[in-house]
């Protein structure tokens, strides 16, 4: 008899042992996919905010290239741009090119879109937008370029694209802190005019 209760407390120590191990394998499995899923969210983030941006781009290209009269108008302060200060309201009465403006710098910071509380819910993260015209070219030429904050640290844009530089180097309580412009995502585009000499 004592030979069977030997053998029974020996196996009820092995089976606590694999309890033990098929319940670090199962956390570190769920473990693995919390991870996964904070990673997957980020991502849906970033693209979300690329391809918000890349529609704020189209839009204010278009109406840059409907109002070439007025082309030096739409021009910015090539570092700060818009969006960075609360945005004007310069009424309906104003020139195209203000209120044109003024509507994209609304819509850099969502507030074209608001909640049920009234913030706003369809924006950039920090967004802002430059515009600048380009010399050399024997065509006027303009650069826009739309900035926001990124949730993750990348390589920074090149030393070309001004539009927000400074202004993201250090966030808060995130993956940033540390690497200067590494959160500053950009996107840009040259809209041209031709000249009437080349017509």
């Amino acid at each position: 008899m004592s030979r069977n209760a030997v053998r029974i407390s020996g196996q009820s120590g092995a089976l606590m042992i694999e309890v033990v191990v098929t319940l670090a394998v199962v956390v570190v499995g769920l473990w693995a996919m919390l991870d996964l899923h904070i990673r997957l969210q980020v991502l849906e983030t970033e693209s979300s905010q690329r391809t918000r941006a890349q529609l704020l781009l189209e839009d204010m290209a278009a109406r840059l290239r409907a109002n070439p009269a007025a082309a030096s108008e739409y021009l910015t302060d090539p570092v700060a741009g818009l969006g960075a200060e609360p945005c004007a309201d310069p009424g309906l009465t104003a020139p195209l090119a203000a209120r044109d403006m003024a509507q994209w710098c609304r819509r850099l910071k969502g507030e074209s879109a608001l909640d049920a509380d009234g913030e706003p819910v369809a924006g950039l993260f920090a967004g802002r937008g430059c515009i600048e015209v380009l010399e050399g070219g024997a065509a006027p030429q303009y650069a826009l370029t739309i900035v926001w904050q990124g949730l993750t640290a990348l390589s920074p844009p090149p030393v070309a694209v001004r539009c927000g530089k400074g202004g993201y180097d250090l966030p808060t309580r995130s993956a940033c802190v540390g690497f200067a412009g590494a959160c500053r995502r950009f996107i840009t585009t040259v809209v041209s005019f031709p000249s009437l000499e080349s017509l």
